[in-house]
C-alpha cells in the first residue's frame, strides 16, 4: 500500500517503515543464536559437580601465589606420573580468579558464560548449513546433553570453546 505525505511525492509505505521495523526486531526480538546461548547459560548455571574442580582451583591458587607454572606431580596423591608441567595453567588461573572474585558462584557463572559462547557459535554453524530451526535446536539439545560433563569447572571447557570458534572461523571461508 502507498501513502501520500503532505507536500511530497508518492512513497511506498514499506520503504518508510523498514528501518523502524528492523530496529524494533533487532532490539526486542533476540536471534535464535542468542536464545540458544541463553538456554545453554541457564542449563549450565549450577554449582560444578565435578570433583576435579577443587584440584584445578588449588593449582590456580598456587600459580597466582607463586607466579610460575608448577610441576603437577606435587598436586597428585601418588607420584606415579613423574615430572610434568601443567598445560592447563591459564584456565586454572581463570577458574581461581572467578572463585576468588565471587566464590562458587563465580565458577558457575564462568562455566555458563563459556557454555553460552559455545552454543551461540554452534547455532551459528548450524544456521549456515540448515535453515530448519527445529532441527537446529534438536541438535543443540543433543549437544548440550553430551557436552555438559565437560562444562563443569574443568579447563577442557575452554578447549571446546576455542575449538568451536576455530571451526566457526574456518567454515566461513
Amino acid at each position: 500500500a502507498d501513502c501520500r505525505l503532505p507536500g511530497r511525492f508518492l512513497v511506498p509505505e514499506r520503504t518508510l517503515m523498514t528501518p523502524v521495523r528492523r530496529f524494533l526486531l533487532r532490539a526486542f526480538l533476540p536471534s535464535p543464536g542468542v536464545i540458544a546461548a541463553i538456554a545453554a547459560f541457564v542449563a549450565t548455571l549450577a554449582r560444578p559437580n565435578n570433583p576435579d574442580t577443587l584440584w584445578h582451583l588449588a593449582v590456580g591458587k598456587w600459580i597466582l601465589a607463586h607466579h610460575s607454572i608448577p610441576d603437577i606431580s606435587r598436586f597428585y596423591y601418588s607420584a606415579t606420573t613423574g615430572f610434568g608441567y601443567d598445560y592447563s595453567w591459564l584456565s586454572q588461573t581463570l577458574l581461581f580468579g572467578a572463585y576468588q572474585w565471587l566464590g562458587g558462584a563465580g565458577v558457575a557463572i564462568l562455566n555458563s558464560v563459556v557454555a553460552g559462547f559455545i552454543f551461540y557459535l554452534l547455532y551459528k554453524l548450524l544456521e549456515r548449513n540448515s535453515v530448519n530451526m527445529l532441527v537446529n535446536f534438536v541438535v543443540l539439545g543433543l549437544a548440550l546433553m553430551t557436552i555438559s560433563v565437560y562444562l563443569s569447572g574443568r579447563p577442557v571447557m575452554f578447549t571446546v570453546a576455542f575449538f568451536t570458534l576455530e571451526v566457526y572461523i574456518l567454515s566461513g571461508f
